[in-house]
C-alpha cells in the first residue's frame, strides 16, 4: 500500500481508476429531468464507489428530492448520513480520501474541503452540535463551495449546466437547510422528524419547486 500524504489532519491516499465512460453515460441519462431519478441514484452510487464523496453527496441529494418516495430513498439517506457524519471517536480525527488522477479535476478542492469538515466534527463548535444540525451545516457548506467552484473551474455539462444552477437557486430560495432535513427523513431520527413537522409548509414548497425544476 502506498503511504498516505497528510494535509490539515486529512489523510490523502491515491485515487482509484475511475470509469469515465460509465459516468458520462449516466450523466447523459440524468439530464432527462425528474423522469431520470434512477440515473441520479446510479450516478451517486458510481461516485460513491470510487470515493468521489462530494459528487456522490450532491447526486444522492438530487435523487432524494426528485423521487422522495422512490425505492432507493432509504439507501440514499443512509449513504448521505454515512458520508457526512463521522462516527464519534476519542481518537484524533483523520479522514481518508483519494488523490485525483487528473490534477486539474475541479472536484479535488471540494473533496479536500469536505474531508477537512469531517475531520473537525468532534472539535470546537461542531462538537456541540447534534448530528442532525451538523449534517445540515456540512451539507450547506459543501453546496456553497460547489456553487462557487463552478464559477472558477471546468466541470461537465451536467454539473455546470444543471446541478450547480439547481443548488444555486435552492440557496437563493433559502432551501438548503430544509433540503438537509428532507433528504434524511427516511432515517426517522426524532430530531429530524420534529424539525420537519415544524416546517411542513416549507417542505411542501421545496418538493414542488424541486420537482418542477428548471421550469419553476
Amino acid at each position: 500500500m502506498e503511504r498516505a500524504q497528510s494535509y490539515a489532519g486529512v489523510a490523502l491516499v491515491p485515487f482509484a481508476t475511475h470509469d469515465q465512460s460509465e459516468v458520462a453515460r449516466l450523466e447523459e441519462v440524468a439530464r432527462g429531468g425528474p423522469c431520470a431519478s434512477h440515473a441520479w441514484l446510479s450516478l451517486a452510487r458510481c461516485h460513491d464507489d470510487h470515493g468521489r464523496t462530494a459528487q456522490a453527496v450532491l447526486a444522492y441529494v438530487r435523487y432524494a428530492l426528485i423521487d422522495p418516495a422512490g425505492a432507493g430513498i432509504r439507501e440514499a439517506a443512509s449513504r448521505l448520513w454515512k458520508l457526512l457524519v463521522p462516527e464519534h471517536s476519542t481518537e484524533p480525527a483523520t479522514t481518508s480520501m483519494q488523490l485525483p488522477a487528473d490534477t486539474g479535476d475541479p472536484w479535488w478542492q471540494a473533496e479536500l474541503i469536505l474531508a477537512t469538515i469531517r475531520s473537525t466534527r468532534h472539535t470546537g463548535k461542531s462538537a456541540a452540535m447534534s448530528d442532525e444540525r451538523y449534517f445540515a451545516t456540512a451539507l450547506q457548506g459543501l453546496v456553497t463551495f460547489a456553487v462557487d467552484l463552478a464559477d472558477a473551474t471546468r466541470m461537465s455539462d451536467l454539473w455546470r449546466g444543471e446541478v450547480v444552477p439547481y443548488f444555486r437557486k435552492a440557496m437563493a430560495n433559502g432551501y438548503l437547510e430544509l433540503m438537509a432535513y428532507a433528504v434524511t427523513r427516511p432515517l426517522a431520527r426524532p430530531e429530524t422528524l420534529h424539525w420537519l413537522r415544524r416546517h411542513d409548509a416549507s417542505l411542501s414548497s421545496l418538493h414542488a419547486w424541486s420537482h418542477g425544476w428548471p421550469n419553476d
